[in-house]
């Protein structure tokens, strides 16, 4: 099944560890065939994914609806949509959601997605406050932008940095619970990895502190010479 999504450019990140894709084939086993026209196999994807990540039986329960016009673009209307390929399984939810705190590398990468919301008026990057703050800054913006080589998200991604502003941004748009919110950050991170699962690499263990499983891979030609782990 993920191998399916995954050439159809769905699921578009495979997991960083032994046991990853046969974690995401047994996630995804009782979805239906990837079968049809693309947007309704994303859009079941979706409503599948939803229903088991937030344990509610009815989708009249979901906070917001599952799809947006562009599969990475979400909307600056009174309605958020999420994109199938951010919704992924639980395991890949990294951060506490019930106290906001999701590290410097969460805001970061939420940044980017509250700015395709159209909100770059209400979150502005925060000055750095400290030297060990600005060397994350700097490493984090030399390893995405070695590392996006299409023009679509380098500029957002490497230049749009954030704090707390981020979530109260994006609370005010879902009106969202905790559980959406650790969603929300989930797919930040998802985007980190969306083009080329080997130019940025996730770990799937769990685990609170997020950033550190973020880096960039020596492996990939678009990497640089030597590892650089942002966190």
């Amino acid at each position: 099944m993920v191998q399916r999504l995954y050439l159809s450019r769905v699921v578009r990140g495979v997991p960083a560890c032994e046991d990853g894709l046969a974690k995401l084939n047994s996630y995804y086993a009782d979805l239906p065939p990837t079968t049809g026209h693309f947007w309704n196999d994303i859009s079941a994807a979706a409503r599948a994914a939803w229903q088991r990540i937030l344990r509610r039986p009815a989708l009249s329960a979901m906070p917001f609806p599952l799809l947006s016009v562009e599969p990475n673009v979400l909307s600056v209307n009174d309605t958020v949509y999420v994109p199938a390929v951010y919704l992924v399984p639980p395991l890949f939810n990294y951060g506490d959601a019930d106290s906001g705190k999701y590290g410097f590398l969460g805001f970061a990468l939420a940044r980017a997605l509250v700015h395709q919301l159209g909100l770059t008026g209400l979150v502005k990057p925060p000055e750095p406050e400290a030297s060990e703050m600005l060397s994350h800054m700097t490493t984090l913006t030399r390893c995405l932008r070695l590392n996006r080589g299409s023009e679509r998200y380098p500029n957002q991604l490497a230049d749009l940095m954030a704090s707390g502003p981020v979530l109260k941004a994006f609370e005010s748009v879902t009106r969202g619970d905790s559980e959406t919110r650790k969603m929300f950050v989930g797919a930040c991170l998802l985007t980190c990895s969306g083009n080329d699962p080997l130019r940025c690499d996730l770990a799937a263990s769990q685990t609170t502190n997020f950033a550190k499983s973020f880096y960039c891979l020596n492996m990939s030609a678009m990497a640089p010479a030597t590892r650089y782990t942002v966190w």
